[in-house]
Order: C-alpha cells, then sequence, then structure tokens
C-alpha cells in the first residue's frame, strides 16, 4: 500500500478527523500536489469559529477546486461527495440499466435539486433525469413523469450509510426504499434494497 492509499483508507475509517486531513494536507503539499489547497479548505470550513461572512467566499473557491479534482478521490476525501455518491447509487438502482424515454424528476429531501454535478453524472446514463425545479406547477395532481426522492441519508460509519429514498409514480402508487451503501472495490455502492412502504 502506497503513503497516499493509506491516508485515503484513514479518510475514509475517520471522515471527522481534521486532523489527519490536515497532515495529509501537508503531505501533498510536499508532493507538490494541487489538491492539498482543497482539503485545507474543507477543514476550514469545518471550523465553527470561522466567520458566517467569510463562509460564502470559501465555499466559491472549495467549488471552483472541486471541479479541477478526480470523483474517484473526492469521494473518498470529501464527505459532502460521499453523500452524493450514496444519492447517486440509490438513483442508480431505481432508475435501472433500461433507458426511459420519459422524464424523471429527481429531489433530495422532497424539494432540493439534486447537484449539477449529480445530475451531470446521472445523464451520462439517463439523460432523461430532471431536477424537481423544472417539474410543472401542479404535477402532483396528474403524475406524468416519476418522481424520485432521496428523503435522508444516515451515516453508519465511514465506510457505509443508509439512505431513504421515496419513488413516486403517481397519486396512489408509490414505495418507499431503504438502501445500505458501501464502499466496496473502489467505489459506493449499493449492498441491500429493502422496501418500507408501499402506497
Amino acid at each position: 500500500m502506497t503513503v497516499e492509499e493509506a491516508f485515503l483508507e484513514q479518510c475514509l475509517d475517520r471522515p471527522d478527523d481534521l486532523a489527519l486531513r490536515l497532515v495529509y494536507a501537508d503531505w501533498l503539499e510536499e508532493q507538490g500536489d494541487p489538491r492539498a489547497e482543497f482539503l485545507r479548505l474543507t477543514v476550514t470550513l469545518a471550523e465553527p469559529s470561522v466567520a458566517n461572512e467569510k463562509r460564502p467566499a470559501l465555499a466559491a473557491r472549495g467549488y471552483v477546486l472541486r471541479q479541477t479534482l478526480s470523483w474517484g478521490w473526492l469521494m473518498r476525501v470529501d464527505r459532502s461527495c460521499a453523500e452524493e455518491a450514496g444519492q447517486e447509487a440509490a438513483f442508480h438502482d431505481l432508475l435501472g440499466e433500461e433507458p426511459t424515454l420519459r422524464p424523471v424528476f429527481l429531489a433530495i429531501d422532497s424539494e432540493r435539486d439534486p447537484s449539477p454535478t449529480l445530475l451531470a453524472r446521472l445523464r451520462q446514463s439517463v439523460p432523461v433525469v430532471q431536477p424537481v425545479s423544472e417539474r410543472a406547477p401542479g404535477a402532483d395532481d396528474g403524475y406524468d413523469h416519476p418522481l424520485l426522492v432521496v428523503s435522508g441519508l444516515t451515516w453508519i460509519n465511514g465506510r457505509k450509510c443508509e439512505v431513504q429514498v421515496a419513488d413516486i409514480v403517481g397519486p396512489l402508487m408509490a414505495q418507499g426504499l431503504s438502501y445500505l451503501i458501501e464502499w466496496k472495490d473502489g467505489h459506493w455502492a449499493v449492498t441491500e434494497r429493502t422496501p418500507t412502504w408501499i402506497s
């Protein structure tokens, strides 16, 4: 195992260990690796002592840096990226392997759009997915198009989370599912899917 692989494994096992991220950032900087700035920025943003007026600029810089970094690395070192990867695994499972021609609307916590990054990755295999904000007003009445909602994500440990999803097909057709998502073989994958309710 390389030094970097050891750091990445520790980041998965200890996602809230800010000191570990700073040590890893120091090591990256010694190698001349620009990813060090991103790690330091995530540590700074995790500190409650950072003034509120500084947070928007720091978050904006983090977003810019994130666009330049490998998704495979990000989902191992950044909790928000790991959460997106868990959401992506659940959405992929629900969307299935078969291409669909009808739009499918996606939401996080009932009303929030998935991130642009998550939508772009999902559209690579399912081009018809749309953010919930593009759903026509009053669409709840007719349900012409399915709505998939990630309603919760709970971390069990650094390598496993539970994702709650609602699959709403029509006004009288919906189901709830609970997914276990785990870090396996270099990616976040569904390891268990359990129906939780149906209407």
